[in-house]
């Protein structure tokens, strides 16, 4: 049996993607060290933590947000002398952030680590952001031992950097719980009573956004669509989960926010950890998103048979089909999407059947695939030791 160390951000990302590979892992027999940002434990001791009283080992890294070098070697040391510390079999570090780190950290006789990318940002980033991304990216190719993508389109670009560490990811991303996004527990009855709570009317079509309230995440341009349709008397609720990002603008300016509190037809309950139940209750998931990896707030919606409207970016278009489960569209303005959005709520068979095919296709975001394949390269590595 191995003792794995996974590298991860923060510890939400850890929780929200990788506890049930590293759930698989232990149960395998193997040994799961997680080595993340633990600001979320609220004063609590690591010992206090769930994860760690599930038998997962956590270790507290200062991992650095944005492209501030200096936060990067600081983790980069501390992380260093955790590996001599436990003495991992295989590291696997996650988002580029981590993978950054473990190319500065990484020293002599350093045991087998593989990063896996949710999304290279040295594509899609700009300005010295971009720069930043690139060198990044490019030290963790050349210092680690395999790079792991999850599209067609940043696997070309790996291939070109080094075809030998190049691997392409088969599984969606992290997936989904299937067993927590579904649309059957939740009863059209208990559906009604919670629209009613809410002051939804059975008329109300229901937006949902899920994620940052960031401009490149397209925020601002649901906010405005939402308006445009409001403000032509159309019966539309928006409802937002989630927050906003000190590293990211929101697109809005002070006053646009101010009004948006102020809107009775807009809900924001923030972050939410049952998104599932948010999703039972809305009719379209709008997220017009510039920049992503594999968003797994898309695969959930769909997975709710929540059908989507996105745009033509790496990630969004790779987990909607179009026509199918959702629209992709080329042209994400605030104009098209809500035309589309009122297309939509104007044909309610062509949103049934965007239900149905969301149902018909909810089975590829399995999270189990992607844990089979992550415990299949743990088997792989440990059999050419």
């Amino acid at each position: 049996m191995a003792k794995l160390l996974l590298i991860v951000p923060t510890l939400s990302s850890y929780e929200a993607f990788l506890s049930d590979f590293a759930e698989a892992a232990m149960a395998g027999g193997h040994e799961v060290h997680v080595a993340t940002q633990l600001k979320l434990l609220d004063g609590r001791s690591v010992e206090e933590h769930p994860t760690f009283k599930s038998g997962v080992l956590l270790h507290p890294i200062s991992m650095p947000r944005g492209s501030n070098p200096f936060a990067a070697l600081k983790a980069a040391k501390e992380l260093r002398g955790l590996v001599s510390k436990i003495q991992p079999d295989w590291i696997q570090a996650h988002f580029s952030a981590a993978a950054f780190v473990c190319a500065l950290a990484k020293s002599k006789d350093w045991p087998f680590t593989s990063c896996v990318i949710q999304g290279l940002a040295c594509t899609l980033a700009r300005g010295k952001a971009r720069w930043a991304a690139w060198f990044g990216e490019r030290l963790a190719m050349a210092r680690l031992d395999e790079m792991w993508v999850l599209t067609d389109d940043d696997f070309a670009v790996i291939q070109s950097w080094n075809s030998k560490k190049a691997r392409r990811q088969q599984a969606p991303g992290f997936g989904c719980r299937l067993d927590r996004f579904d649309s059957n527990q939740y009863s059209s009855s208990w559906r009604h009573a919670r629209r009613a709570a809410l002051a939804i009317s059975e008329q109300d079509e229901v937006l949902i956004y899920v994620g940052r309230l960031a401009a490149f995440k397209g925020f601002d341009k649901v906010v405005h669509a939402y308006q445009k349709l409001k403000q032509k008397g159309a019966p539309v609720r928006l409802l937002i989960l989630g927050a906003f990002d000190l590293l990211h603008a929101s697109g809005l300016t002070t006053e646009e926010i101010q009004a948006l509190k102020q809107d009775p037809s807009v809900i924001q309950p923030g972050w939410q950890e049952n998104v599932a139940e948010w999703l039972a209750i809305s009719d379209l998931c709008v997220f017009p998103s510039e920049r992503e990896g594999m968003p797994v707030c898309l695969m959930e919606a769909l997975c709710m048979a929540v059908p989507v409207v996105t745009s033509n970016s790496r990630g969004c278009r790779d987990v909607v089909q179009d026509g199918v489960d959702g629209y992709v569209l080329r042209d994400a303005s605030v104009s098209n999407l809500a035309a589309q959005i009122e297309g939509l709520m104007n044909s309610p068979e062509l949103l049934d059947s965007l239900r149905l095919g969301a149902l018909a296709g909810r089975a590829r975001f399995d999270r189990a695939r992607f844990v089979a394949e992550q415990l299949a390269s743990l088997s792989n590595l440990l059999a050419t030791d």
